[in-house]
């Protein structure tokens, strides 16, 4: 196997700084790039930037899973901003303005944004009415992460946090389903494709290195 370079992505507004994240659109003709001083949707083709989506110190990017949207993590007058964007046309569509954010994914239908917060909180919003629809508040510190997992009917959320512990919610009821007790510190958590696995990794140094990232069977 080998790797060759096929293209590189720096336009002259990006100055000195640096790309903190970037990521691939859901067909793969379009990348986003998140810096300094903005987000740029680039051709992958030709190279060339197809949108400039403004804000200052982007700290993550994604697209959404339909691929019309844009979603992006920077700071806010409330500790984080989280913002939507239309593909097509470049134009905000929805701005979130919560506690400290740590993650913000879309869920799998592109139609909300789930956060992950230093409040101890993970948070469903709606996008096209910009409502708060679900507020989950179990865990004893900060949310390193939140993800969505589908599967048929079955609609669940998950969050890894600093106390230690994952938890599996049921949506959009917000009952807990299950708690894994991991004993140190998380960093995230997933859940296989099937749902009967989940991976966690941990904030670990030292002689318990060995135990930063866990496979668990679960039930649920």
């Amino acid at each position: 196997a080998e790797a060759k370079e096929i293209a590189t992505f720096h336009p002259a507004e990006w100055g000195p700084g640096s790309v903190w994240t970037a990521g691939f659109s859901p067909e793969g003709t379009h990348i986003i790039t998140g810096a300094h001083n903005g987000a740029w949707v680039w051709d992958v083709e030709t190279g060339t930037a197809t949108h400039v989506l403004p804000r200052s110190h982007v700290q993550s990017v994604e697209f959404s899973p339909d691929g019309t949207r844009i979603l992006i993590k920077s700071p806010g007058p409330k500790g984080s901003r989280v913002t939507v964007w239309s593909r097509e046309s470049g134009q905000r569509v929805r701005v979130f303005d919560t506690t400290a954010v740590r993650s913000a994914v879309f869920s799998p239908e592109s139609g909300q944004v789930l956060t992950a917060d230093e409040a101890n909180t993970a948070r469903v919003w709606d996008i096209k009415t910009g409502k708060l629809l679900l507020t989950l508040h179990l865990h004893a510190a900060s949310l390193e992460s939140a993800v969505f997992w589908c599967l048929g009917d079955r609609r669940r959320i998950l969050t890894a946090s600093d106390d230690g512990t994952a938890k599996l919610w049921d949506f959009p009821s917000g009952r807990v389903l299950l708690t894994i007790d991991n004993q140190a510190r998380l960093r995230s958590a997933m859940m296989s494709p099937s749902g009967t696995q989940i991976l966690t990794t941990s904030w670990l140094t030292g002689s318990n290195a060995k135990d930063m990232v866990k496979l668990w069977s679960i039930s649920a």
